[in-house]
C-alpha cells in the first residue's frame, strides 16, 4: 500500500493523499473501511490497528489470540461488514469482528453479521 487517498466524485481527476505508506507503524497488507465512519482498519503483519481520519491517530487493536494466527498468516480468511463492525470469516462462518466506532475487539460477532458473497 503506498497510500490512501480520497477521490472527489465531482472532480475524478483531482486525488488528495489521507495517508502515506511512510506515515504507518509497519508495513500493512490489508485494509478495510466502512461508509459513514472516518476510519480505517489496518493489518500489518503481526498487529491490527485502526486509524482515525478525524483526529490522525493510529490505534493498536488488541485482539485475541485466537485470531492473531489466522488473520495474520492467512489469506484465506476474508472481511465482511455490518454498519459498524468488520467481521473475520473464514470458509465455514463468522468468527470475530472488530467495531470500528468503539475501536474494539469482538470474540463473537454481532448478531447482523452475515457472510456476503
Amino acid at each position: 500500500m503506498q497510500q490512501i487517498a480520497a477521490v472527489p466524485l465531482d472532480v475524478e481527476e483531482s486525488t488528495a493523499a489521507l495517508l502515506k505508506a511512510s506515515d504507518l507503524p509497519e508495513k500493512m497488507h490489508r485494509y478495510f473501511m466502512i461508509d459513514g465512519i472516518d476510519k480505517v482498519l489496518m493489518f500489518g503483519s503481526s498487529k491490527a490497528y485502526i486509524y482515525n481520519f478525524t483526529s490522525n491517530k493510529f490505534s493498536e487493536i488488541q485482539s485475541g489470540s485466537k485470531i492473531k494466527g489466522q488473520l495474520f498468516s492467512n489469506d484465506s480468511v476474508s472481511i465482511t461488514q455490518t454498519d459498524k463492525t468488520a467481521c473475520i470469516v473464514d470458509a465455514e462462518s463468522i468468527k470475530y469482528a472488530i467495531d470500528l466506532s468503539t475501536e474494539t475487539y469482538l470474540d463473537t460477532p454481532p448478531k447482523d453479521s452475515e457472510i456476503v458473497n
